[in-house]
């Protein structure tokens, strides 16, 4: 990670706090499958603060071109990191964080617990896929963030 200004971080995050989301993506394959990954996302119509995430954190950045479904709508812009970035991003704006404050406390809890798994060593059946216990226990982070992140929630 690239060494920030305080002043940038300050402006990260809160323009994180304003446009941005912290979730858990679950995702089923037939191959794993459940699977869970942490997930810190920032969507604007402009793409000059999607640009300073992605030079100071990393991540990708997409576009959906809303334009193409009505020509009065603006594209959007889209910056995410997943997992261990996601991680360092939350960590590293977290003590500025007002909004976002219980979001950003779940999903570090989450990472905790997921490092905690790979320390006792089986979290995966034969075939791949996670064990139940685990699948539980991410499944309750995922519901919680859920919870956290509805429109209108309580603060």
């Amino acid at each position: 990670m690239m060494k920030i200004e305080k002043e940038t971080k300050y402006y990260l995050a809160g323009l994180f706090d304003g446009e941005g989301c912290i979730g858990i993506h679950r995702v089923f394959s037939d191959k794993y499958g459940h699977t869970f990954a942490l997930r810190a996302v920032v969507a604007m119509t402009v793409d000059i603060g999607i640009k300073i995430f992605q030079k100071y954190y990393g991540g990708t950045i997409s576009i959906r071109e809303k334009h193409k479904e009505n020509d009065k709508w603006s594209d959007v812009y889209y910056w995410e990191v997943r997992s261990q970035q996601a991680e360092n991003f939350i960590r590293s704006i977290y003590p500025l964080l007002k909004v976002k404050k219980r979001q950003a406390k779940l999903a570090l809890e989450y990472r905790k617990l997921y490092k905690s798994y790979l320390n006792l060593g089986k979290i995966r059946n034969f075939d791949g896929t996670l064990t139940q216990n685990i699948i539980d226990q991410r499944e309750h982070f995922y519901l919680k963030m859920r919870e956290l992140n509805k429109r209108g929630g309580s603060p």
